[in-house]
């Protein structure tokens, strides 16, 4: 949204529903969140405010940054130990269905992702824009010197640096003021963003449900960490903090 122009003042009105072309989206607060702005809709975590700024933002451009930030790809760090391509709608499928350009717009429907590609997501906002590929490496030494060193693959340019800042910022404002409160560590600052996504699986007639929390820290991002909780009650209350506790130990 921010690279197609839009600015992070667009606000827009929750009321804890939106009526996409007879398809009821619910927002998690079911009171409604209000009028909002960008930062305190990510803050919030607002599915209805979302809705309203991919509609506006466009399938084609959701679609091009999703491409640009490697959700498409697959990663293998290790012999037997590969991330999967994700998996996104077709450009036909959002242009003629508002409601699946609904669910991409928050993180649902069709998108289906890895820990790792949110990895890649949040390093790029922390780091100022750059999308690096992850890699493991087994350093090797030989009385304490290192014998060989792998060139890491350099970095690529997804979004420029004055929009990897806004995020960054509001990331921080999530951990401080928003649903990532439990994530704010016990020393300097933290950055990150909940999520509880649907599986559409059902077991005994209960919803499974993958509670999410990825961020970085410190305030300068050397480090992202990703924290997923299968069949989770949601991000806030399992994987926040957790996070916590690796960021404190990290401190």
């Amino acid at each position: 949204a921010l690279k197609s122009g839009i600015s992070a003042d667009f606000t827009d009105t929750c009321s804890g529903f939106v009526d996409v072309s007879g398809k009821v989206f619910n927002c998690h607060l079911h009171s409604g969140h209000g009028t909002l702005n960008m930062e305190q809709a990510l803050a919030q975590s607002c599915n209805c405010y979302f809705i309203a700024l991919g509609r506006r933002t466009g399938g084609a451009n959701i679609l091009d940054m999703c491409t640009r930030l490697g959700f498409s790809r697959s990663y293998s760090l290790a012999q037997t130990l590969t991330a999967p391509a994700g998996t996104l709608p077709g450009l036909a499928t959002l242009s003629s269905q508002p409601a699946a350009l609904a669910n991409l717009s928050f993180g649902q429907g069709e998108l289906m992702l890895t820990p790792l590609h949110i990895a890649t997501l949040v390093a790029a906002i922390a780091n100022g824009g750059n999308l690096v590929t992850p890699s493991l490496v087994l350093g090797l030494t030989e009385g304490g010197q290192l014998k060989s060193e792998i060139s890491p693959a350099k970095p690529r340019r997804v979004i420029s640096g004055e929009i990897a800042g806004k995020l960054k910022q509001m990331m921080l404002y999530t951990v401080s003021s928003g649903t990532g409160r439990a994530a704010a560590p016990e020393a300097g600052r933290a950055g990150g963003k909940t999520a509880t996504a649907e599986t559409g699986w059902t077991v005994s007639g209960r919803t499974i449900k993958q509670s999410w929390f990825a961020g970085f820290y410190p305030e300068s991002g050397e480090y992202t960490v990703v924290v997923i909780r299968e069949d989770g009650v949601g991000g806030a209350a399992d994987c926040a903090p957790v996070f916590k506790l690796i960021a404190d130990g990290l401190a």
